[in-house]
């Protein structure tokens, strides 16, 4: 199979080896094209950036399976793996905001905390239900939980 380059165009061409099939993924001006390859069923999957948006991959172990984050102008993705289900779980940190994630052992379970402005967040693991808390301390030096 052949692939054609036209202009600044590039063309990128992807096997598919099971079945031994070719997939064509085109890039336009200053668009990207990225190939994510799954092992499980030998697939291939394509994810385009536009622009300044970036597309991230995660790949699931047990089932296989990869799952596209997308990263939107000063925006970032990141990725929490669940060790039990091994399932992948996505937090997005807006403009100063940060997130944080709590792992609760029990049910093996993520919890996403948010930080806002100038005011940290803590988090308190309270051990007979093995649960997690979230402590807000601020400037007169109290503690909320939430």
């Amino acid at each position: 199979m052949t692939a054609k380059r036209e202009s600044s165009d590039s063309w990128y061409m992807a096997k598919r080896e099971s079945s031994d099939a070719y997939y064509i993924a085109k890039r336009e001006s200053s668009d990207s094209w990225y190939i994510a390859k799954r092992e499980s069923g030998d697939a291939y999957f394509l994810a385009k950036r536009e622009s300044g948006d970036a597309y991230f991959l995660a790949k699931r172990e047990s089932g296989d399976a990869y799952f596209l984050a997308r990263r939107e102008s000063g925006d970032a993705y990141f990725l929490a793996r669940r060790e039990s289900g091994d399932a992948y779980f996505l937090a997005k940190r807006e403009s100063g905001d940060a997130y944080f994630l709590a792992k609760r052992e029990s049910s093996d379970s993520w919890y996403i905390a948010k930080r806002e402005s100038n005011d940290p967040w803590y988090i308190a693991k309270r051990e007979s239900s093995d649960a997690y808390y979230i402590a807000k301390r601020e400037s007169s030096d109290s503690w909320y939980i939430s």
